[in-house]
């Protein structure tokens, strides 16, 4: 059943409130956008100066933490020059959608016990992406035709975890088929904002999707084409 937005209230899922790359003006701003969405298309516009009075922040915190948004895969930013510019809200509102996996379901998204400096100075240390996960996140990009500085980043913590743990039980070509066969399906559709990485990667769908497309009509595993 969708969860339709409610008159006076807005909706924030627990993925978004518990993400630890946001600070609390990063999660206003959210708010702010959220508190205008359009429960069909999920898109706002209001401009930096409602922004900044529904957040209680100053301009330039508005843009920086619209800035961490974009980076973190939680909206996509269409500038106009001249006008507000047009925010989609990649963060899904049904319960038709897959959650985000928990730490439990996937050992990639396990959060250190901060009480441990040892453990938790290690977790500071940031990802680097590696070849393949760049030629993953640019072919992604590619297909959904998002040049830079848009498009999902290779630097996303989050989006790296997933793709570690992916990459360990399967192929880089496995992922790049994975994302070619959801493109196909949702480019052009309503299901198109959904096509991001902590959705495509999730560990609840992601098996799923390479098993739809080892059992083709033809009875080929075209997965094996790509290796």
């Amino acid at each position: 059943m969708k969860l339709q937005l409610i008159k006076g209230f807005l909706w924030i899922r627990y993925d978004v409130f518990d993400n630890p790359n946001l600070n609390a003006s990063d999660m206003l701003v959210y708010a702010s956008l959220m508190r205008y969405i359009h429960n069909e298309t999920k898109t706002c516009f209001p401009s930096l100066a409602l922004l900044e009075k529904k957040s209680r922040l100053v301009r330039n915190t508005v843009i920086k933490s619209l800035k961490v948004l974009e980076e973190q895969g939680l909206i996509a930013v269409t500038r106009k020059l001249g006008k507000a510019n047009n925010y989609l809200m990649l963060e899904p509102t049904s319960a038709n959608f897959a959650p985000v996996a928990s730490a439990k379901e996937d050992p990639a998204l396990v959060q250190i016990n901060p009480t441990n400096n040892t453990n938790l100075n290690n977790t500071n240390k940031n990802l680097c992406a590696t070849a393949e996960q760049k030629e993953i996140i640019a072919h992604l990009n590619e297909r959904l035709g998002l040049v830079k500085p848009h498009g999902f980043k290779d630097t996303n913590q989050q989006t790296l975890k997933l793709l570690n743990a992916r990459l360990k039980d399967y192929t880089k070509a496995d992922v790049i088929a994975v994302i070619d066969l959801m493109c196909d399906k949702r480019i052009g559709t309503e299901w198109q904002q959904f096509l991001r990485p902590q959705t495509l990667f999730n560990v609840n769908k992601f098996e799923g999707y390479v098993n739809s497309i080892a059992v083709k009509d033809t009875g080929i595993n075209p997965l094996e084409e790509l290796k």
